[in-house]
């Protein structure tokens, strides 16, 4: 199972301070708990040194804390409902520190990562965005952040290039609500994410958490406000895709709602006489509103 601690910016001497300070526990524990962003599990269980934590945290929610020995931190996370191991690891945790353990991956392949929850808080008026990129199939990813109505041609990243199982560091931006678009790095018109309204709070961090979704590349959002509570923004569009297979001439078209999948259009054509043949599929793929 794939394992990475993340924690920009916090540096070991602030971690030994914090555990000096008892921020979150005593001088031999840390804080923990799970953020479940698998769309392949409704419910997830973990568990620490055998005992259960945090019990049935559903898809895009998020567990309590729980104190965790530093010298005991065997983790399983579990199905809720027939409480199978799904994935484990061991972890290496500070003392007085805080995490989030995010289990994340469809069903059948539940990978885990750690986000360390203690970056310092910038000053008033401004919020910090980390975006965490867990969707493996949507490769790697542009970020976005503009106002409601602003279109993108002109508009700059804030993240560029951000690879599977990567993270964009902490980015310092305005506090206020925005518009967040996710696109395949290097092509604007390719969004693989639109949230219209996302808040980041002053004073505050948060982390966009960003998962597969049934729609292959296309990816769900999930935001967490550090030690603080989760948003979900699902993925409101879908791709599909026409293929004409039919003999002679046929002429045909198709549509998903409004959406137009292709225009009317030759599947094949054939002037001559000749033995048959499986007709030469015409492809066209597009994005629709769910």
């Amino acid at each position: 199972m794939r394992f990475k601690t993340w924690a920009w910016g916090l540096s070991v001497a602030a971690a030994t301070l914090l555990a000096a300070c008892g921020g979150g526990g005593d001088s031999s524990t840390a804080q923990m708990r799970l953020l479940n962003a698998s769309i392949g599990y409704a419910a997830l269980d973990m568990s620490v040194d055998s005992t259960t934590v945090n019990s049935a945290v559903a898809y895009a929610g998020v567990g309590s804390y729980a104190d965790v020995k530093t010298s005991a931190t065997g983790t399983e996370i579990q199905s809720n409902s027939v409480g199978s191991t799904l994935a484990s690891s061991t972890p290496t945790l500070a003392a007085g520190s805080h995490y989030a353990m995010i289990a994340y991956g469809s069903a059948g392949s539940l990978q885990t990562t750690l986000l360390q929850e203690d970056q310092e808080a910038p000053a008033s008026g401004k919020s910090k965005l980390l975006v965490l990129n867990l969707a493996p199939d949507a490769g790697s990813m542009d970020v976005y952040v503009t106002g409601a109505d602003e279109t993108l041609d002109t508009a700059s990243t804030v993240a560029a290039g951000i690879a599977a199982g990567s993270g964009s560091g902490y980015v310092s931006l305005n506090s206020g609500t925005f518009r967040v678009r996710l696109t395949a790095a290097g092509s604007k018109s390719d969004v693989r994410l639109d949230i219209p309204s996302i808040t980041l709070p002053s004073a505050g961090v948060s982390t966009l958490v960003l998962t597969g979704s049934a729609g292959g590349v296309l990816v769900n959002g999930i935001q967490l406000i550090q030690q603080g509570a989760t948003t979900n923004f699902p993925n409101t569009t879908a791709r599909a895709r026409l293929v004409a297979a039919v003999g002679g001439s046929a002429l045909v078209s198709g549509s998903v709602g409004q959406t137009a999948l292709m225009p009317t259009s030759v599947a094949r054509r054939s002037a001559t006489t000749r033995p048959s043949r499986p007709a030469r599929p015409t492809c066209r793929s597009t994005s629709t509103a769910s």
